[in-house]
């Protein structure tokens, strides 16, 4: 058993300005381990524990809905983290922009890995790139009105079945579908 996610890659000219972010980010908290530019995505739905019975139709579900969120348009909106700002572990860039298309395509994916017996993570979706990860909780809510962000806007692209590989230090994303 596995663990796979589907997600929306982003263009280079988002993963370049993320990069940006990031240099500027590691001057104000240099404690951040950044994650890689190069993996950038926006994540619909994360399926821990898929076997390849599974996998098959979820193959399927992302064929159904392949095309469907190509040119939703997008943008860098604030500086946020999980749990929340003010507990940070993670840091990421909320994302703007057509929103409602993004979770209504999600929603359609759930229901239908639901009906197939195929476990999802069933936390709310909020729209984001991730761009670095804290060792411990901090409060980050000054940083986040300090830290603005250039404006970025960018079009989703296909929507891709990624295999989630730990490979020690770092997740490797590998393709599937």
């Amino acid at each position: 058993m596995h663990n796979f996610f589907i997600a929306h890659p982003v263009e280079q000219k988002v993963k370049s300005k993320v990069k940006l972010i990031q240099d500027r980010l590691s001057s104000f908290i240099p404690e951040a381990k950044l994650t890689n530019p190069n993996n950038t995505h926006v994540t619909l739905t994360f399926f821990p524990q898929v076997n390849p019975k599974q996998l098959k139709k979820l193959r399927q579900i992302i064929n159904d809905h392949k095309k469907e969120l190509l040119k939703v348009k997008l943008y860098f909106d604030r500086i946020d983290g999980f749990p929340d700002i003010k507990k940070a572990q993670v840091l990421y860039i909320h994302l703007g922009g057509e929103i409602g298309k993004l979770m209504t395509t999600a929603e359609s994916i759930r229901n239908k890995a639901h009906l197939n017996g195929i476990v999802f993570d069933p936390k709310t979706l909020i729209p984001h790139l991730t761009i670095a990860r804290l060792k411990t909780k901090q409060n980050l809510s000054n940083f986040s009105e300090l830290f603005k962000l250039p404006k970025v806007e960018f079009n989703l692209g296909e929507l891709i079945l990624y295999q989630s590989l730990y490979t020690g230090p770092a997740s490797l994303y590998l393709p599937i579908a």
